[in-house]
């Protein structure tokens, strides 16, 4: 179980694009104790915390919060926005449980500036390289990015910069129009094409890359065209039902616990429960909701749509040519009597086909174009690009590319 916890509710920044800017209130902070409570709440339930706000660095208490975490060998991520002086959080950057550190970076100098503000871009720069020259073998550090008009033409130079730079990871999120981002989304706001021409950009650009990029599209059939045209693995993938209150949950500034950020219902005051677990009958009508969603089209419980991008990335696949594919090595491909079966050395399995899936793998290994196999085979080109996705995921199959 991982908790997204805004631990925050005060910044020393205020970006164009903040989903969270609407709820900042510097005049009613949290007390030791209420977060203490929350903290130990999260405990029994958690083994993981993700601590956003406004900005986690400006909690008074956070290095007692943090060894709380710590005592109950709970894993602890910080997104920063890189602007608070190192001198003043030295104490909390020497806990052991501190996993990851990602600073908030949205673009080169110029375009960082003009969303996050004139001079963020320096301060959270060499916030950065303090990071990166301190930190201990077992913890990562890596920049979160929105993706937005202003930063992504120049996405391939900044992935570039901070290869150089020797961060772990680049994260990638979309732009969610709440907030201070609903106010600029006329200067913010990429459309769902170029959303998806500058997340194949980067796909293509990560299977060459020194360091990690990951992606949050929130789409599932966005995933799944990445994967096939362009080999991008999705972590997490496989994972075809919404994973709220079982895999992630959400904690606000105010310490009330929800399944996710979107849940408008009633939530649990970790502030004051002292068992959880008997609490979580306020999610009934939630959870019953989530078990009986269609799972394959990935339904949200709360009646909203996941995937946005169905119907564009539907057309662009029914119009765009797929990319050629090949085997991964070493393979062999094998038959005993009726039976097909492929070994794949390097994942340590053997794997029996279908008459169909063999053909495909034997036109693969023949060199045959991805559009030609869907003809012979005579499927429909979702159903292709659903076998194709499975296949890369399990290291079995990759896209045949070429880095622009």
């Amino acid at each position: 179980m991982k908790i997204i916890w805004d631990i925050s509710n005060k910044c020393n920044l205020n970006c164009k694009h903040c989903g969270a800017a609407d709820y900042f209130d510097n005049t009613h902070l949290l007390t030791y104790t209420e977060l203490e409570n929350i903290a130990k709440n999260i405990c029994k339930i958690a083994n993981y915390v993700v601590l956003l706000g406004g900005e986690p660095f400006l909690i008074e208490y956070l290095y007692e919060i943090i060894k709380i975490f710590e005592k109950s060998n709970v894993k602890v991520d910080f997104i920063t926005n890189g602007q608070v002086d190192v001198e003043y959080i030295q104490d909390v950057l020497k806990l052991t449980n501190i996993e990851t550190i990602y600073v908030s970076i949205d673009g080169l100098e110029e375009a960082n500036d003009l969303v996050r503000g004139k001079g963020s871009w320096k301060k959270a720069i060499i916030f950065l390289d303090y990071l990166l020259q301190t930190k201990p073998s077992n913890r990562k550090v890596g920049v979160a990015t929105v993706l937005n008009k202003k930063n992504a033409s120049s996405i391939k130079e900044f992935i570039r910069f901070f290869e150089r730079k020797g961060v772990n990871d680049i994260s990638f999120s979309l732009l969610e129009l709440t907030g201070n981002a609903r106010k600029n989304r006329n200067i913010l706001e990429l459309s769902d094409r170029e959303i998806i021409n500058t997340l194949k950009d980067i796909a293509i650009i990560s299977k060459n890359s020194i360091i990690n990029i990951m992606m949050d599209t929130g789409s599932t059939s966005l995933n799944k065209y990445l994967t096939a045209y362009t080999g991008y693995k999705f972590f997490g993938t496989g994972v075809n039902v919404c994973g709220a209150l079982f895999e992630n949950a959400y904690c606000d500034m105010n310490g009330l616990y929800f399944p996710c950020r979107r849940y408008q219902g009633k939530g649990i005051d970790l502030k004051k429960v002292t068992s959880i677990e008997d609490e979580y009958y306020l999610f009934d009508d939630f959870l019953e909701k989530r078990l009986q969603g269609n799972q394959s089209e990935k339904q949200c419980p709360l009646g909203k749509s996941c995937d946005k991008f169905a119907t564009v990335v539907n057309n662009i696949c029914m119009n765009e040519k797929m990319p050629r594919l090949k085997i991964k090595k070493p393979t062999c491909m094998y038959q005993k009597e009726n039976r097909k079966y492929i070994f794949y050395f390097d994942n340590n399995e053997y794997v029996e086909y279908s008459d169909i899936g063999w053909k495909i793998y034997e036109l693969i290994k023949k060199g045959t174009d991805s559009n030609e196999i869907i003809s012979i085979i005579g499927c429909e080109k979702n159903d292709f690009i659903d076998f194709i996705e499975h296949e890369i995921n399990h290291n079995r199959l990759e896209v045949e590319l070429i880095e622009k």
